[in-house]
């Protein structure tokens, strides 16, 4: 069985290919390209895949993305809408890309690698998230936490993996995301939001985390372990551009300028306090994510994945302070 997976119309778009269950093969677009690629067919990354392995791609059996687009432009449609009109601006951009290129998906892949339509499929985002960090763990049973930005609807799962299956357990949806929570405070402190996450995780060690009950206010959490984003704060269920909202400059102060020059010491360390308060929260959350995780899976491993599966500290926090014996983190999560 001969199984090429792609990641398209993203960041970190790419391509990997599997064998009778064996990897053989991955490969990342702009690594080949030599610049970002946030989107198209990762032409590049599946030349490499299928050369490396000798064969054409007419001998696939199968292309799996990991997306299922229907379901993304489904909350795509219906957040921008429940938004307007503060999402006017933006929902003829969206509607635009999604008609003219997302929705015919199915085509684009058929004809761009030249097999048969019937040969395409999907999975959930956070699905093949948590079979990348099971799947390429040694463990035979493992629960399994993804904390992502969003696939289609869902930001996070928690699942359970035993044998060759993966059960899904819970499953937060946007706008309740933590990836894009962190994007958004990543935009807010200046960086490029998706891109420069680890710069707030690196600032963070710079300052004391004094804004600790300002920005736990904007994601506060649930008895049961989980949290909801205070959408008040927050543009990222409609907006791609401008993340975050002028009722987080009320509460914080005005948003640092790109250009301006980082406060982190010399008296003024307000940027590396809100950085460490946001890794401070960051991590809480995932705690708690992680013990109701432990509550409906009895495995002593945790397997992670997701954009947010980057951040070090959160790891080792959860290493040091977790409910489980063991934490596992897929490559490239």
């Amino acid at each position: 069985m001969r199984v090429l997976g792609l990641n398209a119309g993203g960041r970190d778009s790419g391509a990997a290919l599997v064998i009778d269950g064996v990897l053989v093969a991955v490969a990342q677009e702009d690594r080949l390209v030599r610049r970002r690629v946030t989107g198209g067919l990762p032409r590049r990354s599946v030349r490499a895949c299928l050369e490396r392995a000798g064969i054409s791609a007419e001998q696939l059996d199968a292309v799996v993305m990991a997306e299922k687009p229907l379901l993304t432009f489904e909350r795509t449609l219906a957040l921008q809408l429940q938004a307007f009109p503060k999402s006017a601006t933006n929902f003829a951009t969206s509607m635009s890309h999604w008609l003219g290129e997302r929705l015919w998906l199915k085509s684009r892949i058929s004809e761009g690698l030249g097999i048969a339509p019937q040969k395409v499929e999907f999975v959930e985002h956070q699905r093949a998230h948590a079979a990348a960090a099971y799947f390429t763990s040694p463990f035979d049973d493992a629960a399994l936490l993804c904390i992502d930005d969003v696939g289609e609807w869902a930001t996070t799962l928690l699942a359970h993996g035993a044998g060759d299956a993966l059960e899904s357990l819970h499953e937060l949806h946007m706008p309740h995301s933590l990836g894009l929570w962190l994007s958004a405070f990543t935009q807010y402190l200046g960086f490029e939001a998706g891109v420069d996450e680890m710069r707030v995780e690196a600032l963070a060690h710079y300052g004391t985390a004094r804004f600790l009950d300002q920005v736990a206010a904007t994601l506060p959490e649930g008895e049961d372990g989980c949290f909801a984003v205070d959408a008040a704060c927050f543009r990222f269920s409609f907006d791609d551009e401008r993340l975050f909202d002028a009722e987080l400059e009320r509460r914080l102060g005005p948003a640092r300028l790109p250009s301006s020059a980082l406060r982190l010491r010399d008296g003024d360390s307000r940027d590396a306090d809100i950085a460490a308060s946001v890794q401070r929260v960051l991590e809480l959350r995932a705690l708690a994510l992680a013990r109701r995780l432990k509550q409906v899976c009895a495995s002593d491993v945790v397997c992670l994945a997701g954009e947010v599966a980057r951040n070090r500290g959160l790891v080792a926090r959860l290493a040091a302070e977790g409910p489980f014996a063991h934490v596992h983190v897929a490559p490239a999560p």
